[in-house]
């Protein structure tokens, strides 16, 4: 291999090295440790718990299985239009 392979190896092997660090090292930083302060920071914050506390709903569909659930019909027939309907092609000139 030539001087400028080797060259170009190494700044690969040390690209791929500094991002390996850059992207997988240390804790997940929050918004208290990045210094950033914004307008809307404290709001970002509590939507961000609320959508926490959304992830961690947990629903119950044991009403389903109930017999009374279970005894319900449909009430009525299905409603159909009596109403005209309009041109098949409403952009056709008249």
């Amino acid at each position: 291999m030539n001087r400028t392979t080797i060259l170009a190896l190494i700044l690969v092997l040390v690209a791929v090295i500094w991002g390996y660090y850059y992207f997988f090292s240390g804790s997940p930083s929050s918004d208290a440790d990045t210094g950033l302060s914004t307008p809307y920071a404290e709001e970002i914050s509590v939507r961000l718990a609320e959508l926490e506390r959304v992830n961690n709903v947990s629903l119950n569909f044991t009403i389903f299985d109930s017999k009374l659930f279970q005894a319900l019909r449909p009430a009525g027939a299905v409603a159909t239009s009596t109403l005209i309907r309009g041109r098949i092609n409403p952009f056709l000139p008249f």
